[in-house]
């Protein structure tokens, strides 16, 4: 039978600070997850709060299957990032900055698990029906923002995009869509190679990229260039500015600040993402312009059989 749309509430994951704390999800064949932090805060005279550091009231959600199989693992931060080029428009934010009690701070972002952008989106539509466990992680910090006295309350709020069950289980994609992060550091000034996972299962479409200074904060001055190599093969090799201009034009969003993204496939073609199953390295060269700073990247994998 056809699949049904529909959404549904899943129970909230309350803040507990500097604590993990899980929920269960149901096992449901799943296009992806509306995930909305909320926090009720004091703020005090000087309240700073970006959109940067609402996001980081959680600083990472992890989806694990079966209890062992790690589907997702990125800082909640980057989840906006992906969410801001993929859909042209910045989340829905609320940041409130007055100068008391009970002020709502609101960030709904969405966790998708169809591609976005492409052109079989459906080809990782999540069918979580035989699974034994599916379980959300969040990993709550302490702090929100600068002058902001206390966080009285918090959550994240869960829903559910997703289809009614299908009697036919080839009804739904063969493949499978993760995330995970890595976080680089700047030691110089110059030509720096990182390594990039190879072979297992390692399909790429997309990696998220932000630039930090040496204090943490987002900023456009620190590379010059940035390029994807495997031996003397280069899939990317692009100055920082062009890059800027590229993904202008791909996502038809002013490029934030620090952000940069390498799209390895054109028109939503998965079949041109970068199989890196069969290389014995893959480097991710940048030229950095400063002696101190960070390279923070969201991998996004497309893994097809």
């Amino acid at each position: 039978m056809p699949l049904t749309p529909r959404t549904d509430k899943i129970q909230k994951i309350n803040y507990v600070a500097s604590a993990l704390q899980s929920r269960d999800i149901p096992k449901r064949i799943l296009r992806g997850l509306g995930l909305t932090l909320a926090a009720s805060t004091t703020n005090a005279a000087g309240v700073a709060i970006t959109w940067e550091s609402l996001c980081k009231l959680i600083s990472k959600i992890v989806l694990t299957l079966n209890g062992q199989d790690v589907l997702i693992n990125i800082p909640f931060w980057a989840l906006y990032l992906l969410n801001y080029y993929d859909f042209s428009k910045a989340p829905n934010a609320v940041i409130s900055l007055t100068v008391a009690a009970g002020q709502v701070q609101r960030m709904p972002l969405y966790l998708p698990f169809e591609l976005t952008r492409s052109v079989s989106p459906e080809d990782t539509m999540f069918d979580g029906r035989q699974l034994s466990s599916i379980v959300l992680d969040a990993y709550w910090n302490n702090s929100l923002g600068t002058n902001v006295t206390s966080i009285d309350s918090g959550e994240l709020d869960i829903q559910t995009d997703e289809y009614l069950d299908a009697t036919n289980k080839a009804t739904v994609g063969g493949a499978r869509h993760e995330y995970a992060f890595i976080s680089y550091a700047i030691t110089g000034i110059g030509v720096l190679p990182f390594n990039v996972p190879t072979q297992g299962l390692n399909q790429y479409r997309r990696m998220f990229i932000m630039t930090r200074d040496n204090t943490g904060a987002a900023s456009d001055a620190i590379l010059s260039n940035l390029a994807i190599k495997s031996g003397a093969v280069y899939f990317e090799n692009i100055a920082a500015v062009d890059l800027k201009d590229t993904n202008n034009r791909q996502y038809a969003m002013t490029p934030l600040t620090g952000a940069y993204v390498y799209d390895f496939t054109r028109n939503g073609k998965m079949t041109e993402r970068l199989d890196a199953r069969t290389l014995s390295e893959l480097i991710f060269e940048v030229t950095s312009l400063v002696a101190a700073g960070s390279v923070d990247v969201m991998f996004e994998r497309v893994i097809y059989k």
